[in-house]
């Protein structure tokens, strides 16, 4: 009898101590779950640098960039085409489009210091870029023409890279180094993130775009339209940019769509998560 109360009370603490594990876990996910929607809370309240409202983006489907290079002359032909349309307020020309999963990073180091490299995002962007997009420089100004024939490159990096960079000193005129070329500061933006609103801050760097002296080419257009602009637009500008190059594609997106695509890619799993953490907090 004794032998059969213990058998009995083994297996009942088996099943109290699965249980509690259960319990435990599901717990652990809920409490998982609060703590990055808290963090994508904070996240999505912190600024983006940019005014994505009545932003258009292009595309250039041109082909292989490392074979095939757009001259200055093409740029010139569609900024000019581009502007004459009613709705266009101002066009400028970049390395990629806001709200895309698309990055160039690097390694960079202040000069003359050879240990310390810091990563960074960054992109090509021409002198009409921060007027377009909306940027608020807090020092110093945006590339212009009087860069030309600058014998470092220059370059606008966020308030958070020059405060790493250059701790307690002013980054305006100050060097850096990225793959053996130097770069000097001409300016400062408060904050740059062209992934989004959930997208974690990061150090970025924009370099001046200049048609065939850029190792790249500046295969988007960013176009500033004006508010209240259709999406019945986007026909007309494929037209107009068919009367330009005829022999490209072009993939033409209002950034309103591409936020809210990349904020659906970004929160699925997260919600997906979240429904099986309710279901097993609710269960128990």
């Amino acid at each position: 009898m004794f032998r059969h109360l213990l058998k009995l009370t083994w297996k009942r603490k088996s099943r109290n101590l699965m249980l509690s594990l259960e319990i435990l876990i599901a717990f652990a996910i809920v409490f998982g779950v609060a703590a990055f929607g808290l963090r994508y809370w904070q996240l999505y309240n912190m600024p983006l640098g940019f005014d994505s409202r009545d932003l258009w983006a292009v595309t250039l489907q041109v082909g292989d960039e490392e074979k095939t290079r757009i001259p200055q002359h093409t740029y010139d032909s569609l900024r000019r085409g581009l502007a004459e349309l009613p709705e266009v307020r101002g066009v400028a020309f970049a390395s990629f489009q806001p709200y895309v999963n698309a990055s160039m990073t690097s390694v960079v180091s202040r000069k003359g210091v050879r240990s310390g490299g810091m990563n960074v995002e960054g992109l090509d962007a021409d002198d009409r870029f921060a007027g377009v997009m909306g940027l608020k420089l807090t020092e110093g100004r945006w590339f212009s023409e009087q860069d030309n024939g600058s014998a470092g490159r220059p370059a606008v990096i966020n308030r958070r890279l020059a405060e790493a960079m250059f701790p307690g000193e002013r980054a305006l005129g100050q060097v850096f180094v990225e793959d053996d070329k130097e770069h000097q500061v001409v300016g400062v933006v408060d904050a740059y993130r062209p992934k989004g609103e959930l997208a974690t801050p990061v150090n970025f760097v924009f370099s001046r775009f200049e048609p065939g002296i850029s190792r790249w080419d500046a295969r988007t257009i960013l176009l500033r339209v004006a508010p209240g602009t259709e999406r019945a637009f986007e026909k007309r500008l494929n037209d107009r940019l068919k009367l330009i190059r005829n022999d490209w594609s072009y993939q033409i997106t209002p950034s309103a769509s591409a936020r809210v695509a990349l904020l659906k890619e970004r929160m699925a799993p997260r919600v997906v998560v979240g429904v099986i953490a309710a279901f097993m907090a609710v269960e128990k």
